[in-house]
């Protein structure tokens, strides 16, 4: 079956009621988590490439959600129940506010994915960082939004990886320290060819180096449940940001 609402004008009618949390899934929700945005009925992402933007239409199509966008990079989508259900896991967007900074203050990593296999967290990250990641010196990743940043930081200590936390002005930037680029590229990995190219350019200028520093201000992936996880380690992150 699928949960469904009364049809508007060009208005695709209702999703699955059930949807797997699968690896495609998660990578959804982390591009939009990155790029994406709701106005109304409609659902729209910002994709960096066509590669990414291919990779979110075919998950679409499993819901038989049609994409309307003219641009082969970005992805639009009018289905009512999707958009609520991604500003009532995401965040509703802030109505005092206008066009994409109205949902970019109040996204939050969904709840239920503290508690994932570390591959759907994986893919997760992977659709962030596809996103809103940047390669330059190393791998970073930049909201204005405290509680994605420290829930993205959750999600990377979980699956191993430890990160800084920098802030300028109103934005937050997560920074991967080199020696765990690799480790990064491996168990999460990016989509673009373009930065999978600098990645590997970077792991490369890293095995160069004669001395390399380690990372010593880390604490290591909880065992508890995902919800003390998220408790113990939102809190972490939020002092860092302080």
């Amino acid at each position: 079956g699928k949960v469904k609402t009364k049809n508007k004008p060009n208005q695709q009618v209702g999703i699955p009621k059930k949807i797997r949390v699968d690896e495609d899934f998660a990578y959804f929700l982390g591009i939009y988590a990155a790029e994406g945005s709701v106005y109304k009925n409609q659902i729209w992402i910002s994709c960096e490439s066509e590669e990414i933007s291919r990779k979110v239409r075919k998950f679409l199509e499993k819901l038989n959600l049609k994409n309307t966008s003219s641009d082969k990079k970005n992805v639009r989508v009018q289905n009512a129940v999707l958009a609520e259900f991604l500003k009532k896991i995401f965040g509703k967007p802030l109505k005092e506010v206008r066009g994409k900074g109205r949902l970019a203050r109040v996204k939050k990593v969904p709840s239920f994915m503290f508690n994932q296999p570390k591959e759907i967290i994986a893919s997760f990250l992977r659709g962030c960082f596809d996103g809103d990641g940047y390669i330059g010196k190393e791998i970073s990743y930049t909201s204005v939004s405290q509680d994605l940043i420290a829930g993205i930081v959750v999600l990377l200590e979980l699956v191993g990886i430890e990160c800084y936390i920098r802030k300028k002005r109103s934005a937050l930037t997560i920074r991967i320290p080199l020696h765990k680029t690799e480790k990064f590229f491996k168990v999460i990995g990016l989509t673009e060819k373009r930065k999978i190219r600098k990645v590997k350019r970077l792991i490369r200028e890293y095995k160069k180096r004669k001395k390399h520093h380690d990372f010593l201000n880390t604490f290591p992936p909880s065992e508890k449940i995902a919800e003390l996880v998220e408790k113990s380690l939102r809190e972490k992150v939020m002092r860092r940001i302080k």
